[in-house]
């Protein structure tokens, strides 16, 4: 008999206080709270039109209980996902995951994670279903959170504590020049899909922390994750421990690890809730951990490997490509010599033709570096609730007001999340005037800080010393959400008053993903 729940719905101003966000990185999301589930009941989980993707998480009181998701039906009925415990393995039928929606201590699902049509969001009830080992417990702090803009140009926060106890390591890794080099490498990844890291920070961890956390075991991993939280805050940013080494039980020399598949974020309560990387693993090669973190970030969003190393297990996505064992072991590749029979595919086994540069491939060597990112991929990476909307590279064109075409805007968005805002206008006395504002992206808008430029002379005759530089005000460039072909200018100054107009895309930037 399955039980109704009611769901307590909780509009995402009354969270900021415990996500610790500022309202326009939140007003993509529609989060719910659940009360009052348990394991093994059923709960239902309204989607709205517009929802475009779910986000669902929970956890357990004990650290150590076992979580399964066992079922989800869509709003048709249809059992779309489906787990069945056989002894110490775990059986999955549907096309939302081939892996296990488990873990230990919480537990999360994200829809859609690949594009079968099954794993799309209709709106409608969903019925889920989880269960643990420990019975039927309550269900801590369980909520959806669905996100309704995954088509815009998206960006996430990154926050990196550095756990090394070298100091000459610690200090590089904490240096601009690595910070700055790594950034621009993330984003190498992430651009070409108008994704790019918004900001981006990285603090040093003390002595306390580095001794316990530095060369960390796998079972260590949600207490660092909880210490994470705690410096930076369980809200939206993806946190990440840079630490000495990662072991398991089974395995030495790990170069990194998300605890989950997905893993659960966006509350403090959550344990699997960061990724580690290792500085050994790669050392001074910032570009292999930037391809590192981007690897683990995108398992902590629910992506799996391309290939995993039987040769037998591949993802979902169609354009990623799969080294399948029967057509590529033994293969000699690059100089290598292929290894038949071993019952495993390697980097050079499988090479190029057999996906080894896609970032996701189960191991990754540098001989196949750069890396490179699949559109489907990408598109799970946009419905994961840890990136936002951004005004991105869309929003670098030339606009006007067709009622008023003679005067319009030159805008630049830069990777680095600044923008700039070239007016080309009039002054009250009818001379042509130019206004520069230069400032940041922040949500769906752009704000800067203006100045007005005059008094310089065509060429030859330009002399800068009498070019003049005069503070003039505000200017903000709010994007259309629903038509990226349209926009909102918006001023703030002394001399010329407050004001707003109406703004239309003029131009096109060849790549750009808006048409006209």
């Amino acid at each position: 008999m399955k039980t109704r729940i009611r769901a307590a719905f909780l509009c995402s101003l009354l969270l900021l206080s415990s996500l610790g966000q500022a309202t326009d990185q939140m007003s993509d999301l529609r989060i719910v709270e659940f009360n009052n589930v348990s394991f093994g009941q059923e709960f239902d989980v309204e989607v709205f039109a517009g929802d475009r993707s779910l986000y669902l998480s929970g956890r357990s009181d004990a650290a150590d209980t076992e979580i399964l998701v066992q079922q989800i039906k869509d709003p048709t009925g249809k059992v779309i996902y489906s787990a069945a415990i056989n002894g110490d393995n775990v059986s999955v039928s549907g096309n939302v995951s081939k892996d296990a929606l488990s873990n230990v201590g919480d537990f999360a699902l994200l829809l859609p994670a690949n594009p079968h049509a099954d794993s799309q969001l209709k709106p409608g009830v969903y019925e889920v279903q989880v269960i643990s080992n420990a019975g039927t417990g309550a269900i801590r702090d369980l909520r959806a959170v669905f996100k309704q803009h995954v088509d815009t140009a998206q960006a996430v926060d990154i926050n990196i504590m550095v756990l090394d106890r070298t100091a000459s390591t610690r200090n590089r890794s904490m240096s601009a020049a690595f910070k700055s080099n790594l950034l621009n490498e993330v984003n190498r990844l992430l651009n070409p899909h108008q994704m790019r890291v918004g900001s981006f920070s990285i603090v040093e961890a003390n002595e306390e922390v580095r001794t316990q956390f530095s060369a960390i075991q796998e079972e260590n991993i949600p207490a660092l994750c909880q210490r994470l939280s705690q410096q930076f805050g369980g809200g939206r940013a993806l946190n990440i421990g840079l630490v000495e080494t990662i072991s398991s039980s089974e395995v030495q020399g790990i170069a990194g690890v998300s605890p989950g598949l997905p893993a659960t974020v966006m509350h403090p309560s959550y344990r699997n809730s960061c990724v580690l990387m290792s500085e050994r693993a790669y050392s001074t090669n910032v570009a292999a951990h930037a391809a590192n973190l981007v690897h683990e970030m995108s398992h902590l969003m629910a992506i799996p490997h391309t290939t995993e190393e039987s040769g037998q297990q591949h993802d979902s996505f169609s354009d990623t490509l799969e080294c399948a064992l029967a057509r590529f072991d033994g293969r000699s590749n690059l100089g290598m010599a292929g290894r038949a029979g071993d019952k495993a595919v390697d980097d050079f086994e499988c090479g190029r033709d057999g996906g080894a540069d896609n970032y996701m491939f189960y191991s990754g060597v540098e001989a196949f570096m750069p890396f490179h990112m699949s559109a489907q991929q990408a598109t799970v990476l946009k419905n994961h609730p840890l990136f936002y909307p951004v005004v991105g590279a869309q929003m670098s064109a030339s606009w006007y007001n067709p009622q008023q075409s003679g005067h319009g805007l030159s805008v630049e968005v830069l990777n680095d999340g600044r923008a700039i805002i070239y007016w080309y206008t009039f002054d009250q006395s009818g001379a042509p005037y130019w206004i520069v504002g230069t400032g940041t992206v922040d949500g769906q808008s752009i704000a800067t800080d203006a100045i007005s430029v005059n008094g310089g002379f065509f060429p030859p005759a330009f002399d800068a010393s009498k070019v003049q530089r005069v503070q003039w005000g505000k200017l903000f460039l709010d994007a259309d959400p629903n038509d990226c072909n349209l926009a909102t200018l918006r001023w703030e100054s002394s001399s010329f008053g407050n004001g707003s107009l109406p703004m239309a895309r003029l131009s096109n930037l060849a790549g750009n993903s808006c048409q006209p």
